[in-house]
Formats: structure tokens, C-alpha cells, sequence
């Protein structure tokens, strides 16, 4: 937890900025993966639904250190997701 002031009120402020952005991010491949029915858009609306959670968890908590577990923990299955979604999208292709 951090003692408060005007940098930990900036660093909630971005977080919280980050985690709407990463949920209309998810929420525009949601739309692609409605239309086109494309796994690689749900995989990648999920992922970036997960960041959002993950900065959530950053402001609720004002984690100042984001190399904390469980912050870790949500980024490397969010991009092991995205990976994993390309390369079955690689993999459908050929």
C-alpha cells in the first residue's frame, strides 16, 4: 500500500484510465469475433479483458511495485492466450 499524495493519486488515476482502455479495446474485438464467429478475436478480447482485470487489481490494491505475483500471474496468461491464439490461427491457415 502506498501513504497517499499526488503520485499515488496519479498512478490510481492512469490505472484506472489503462483498465476502461483495455476494456473497450476487448469490447471492439468482441464485436470482430460476433461477426466473424474468428477465434483470434475472442482470444484476443479476452486477453485484453485480463489486462483491464489486472489493472484493476493494480488500483484496488495501489500496488506501487507491479512486479507483485498476482499481477504478474494475470499479464503472462493474458499474453501466453494471445500466443496461443496466433499461432492456432497459424495453425487453421495452412
Amino acid at each position: 500500500m502506498t501513504s497517499g499524495g499526488l503520485g499515488s493519486d496519479m498512478n490510481i488515476l492512469l490505472s484506472g484510465a489503462m483498465m476502461a482502455l483495455c476494456w473497450i479495446v476487448s469490447l471492439f474485438f468482441l464485436r470482430f469475433y460476433i461477426k466473424s464467429r474468428d477465434r483470434l478475436f475472442a482470444c484476443f478480447s479476452w486477453s485484453f479483458f485480463m489486462l483491464g482485470v489486472e489493472r484493476l487489481v493494480i488500483s484496488v490494491y495501489e500496488i506501487s511495485n507491479e512486479k507483485v505475483g498476482a499481477v504478474i500471474c494475470i499479464r503472462l496468461i493474458s499474453f501466453i492466450l494471445i500466443l496461443l491464439a496466433i499461432i492456432d490461427k497459424n495453425r487453421r491457415s495452412s
